[in-house]
């Protein structure tokens, strides 16, 4: 036989949640029978602590769960049985992320890749790896610009055109090219 008990919530301060709620328990006659926000400690079914919550204590034959707030800079997103919460992830713009969206204690921190940088490992709306944008060789222009999502796509120059690679579109071999200090009129130098 199993006994579920209810839960109740400490918080760190009395005005976090001032009505620190607990439930009543009741008895369970099979194993299987623990709920979806429940789970088994010692032949009793225990309610789970909500997201942005941890177990202090399971419950007991004489006790209620006891769910308290996670701390600056963890969180829980979803029912658990977690003894601590999990820490926030931090977006390394060493490695081409930035912060999309702070941690809070019900979600984890969102990374997203850094200008000029690409997703290549997504889990749960939050990019894990990023890879530099393919740079456009000269004879080459860019077809597609990069995005967070994708590489940059390159198109090759053909005929009597020309791009050093940052263009996105090529020129004639005589064209001026407005904004720059020079002008290409020298055939085959790419």
């Amino acid at each position: 036989m199993l006994v579920t008990k209810g839960f109740s919530l400490l918080a760190s301060t009395p005005a976090s949640h001032p009505e620190g709620r607990r439930f009543e328990s009741s008895v369970i006659h099979n194993a299987d029978a623990c709920g979806k926000a429940e789970y088994e400690v010692n032949g009793e079914c225990c309610p789970m602590c909500g997201p942005g919550y941890h177990v202090y204590r399971h419950c007991s034959e004489d006790a209620a769960t006891s769910c308290k707030p996670c701390s600056t800079s963890t969180f829980t997103d979803l029912p658990n049985r977690q003894r601590h919460c999990f820490p926030c992830t931090v977006c390394d713009s060493s490695q081409g992320l930035r912060t999309k969206t702070e941690c809070t204690s019900t979600a984890d921190t969102i990374c997203e890749p850094r200008e000029g940088f690409y997703c290549i490992d997504q889990h749960k709306h939050s990019c894990r790896a990023v890879v530099e944008h393919s740079k456009c060789k000269p004879g080459q222009y860019i077809k597609q610009k990069g995005t967070a999502d994708t590489d940059t796509v390159c198109g090759d120059c053909v005929g009597e055109t020309y791009s050093d690679g940052s263009f996105s579109s090529c020129l004639s071999h005589t064209q001026l090219l407005v904004g720059h200090d020079w002008l290409e009129n020298v055939r085959g130098n790419f």
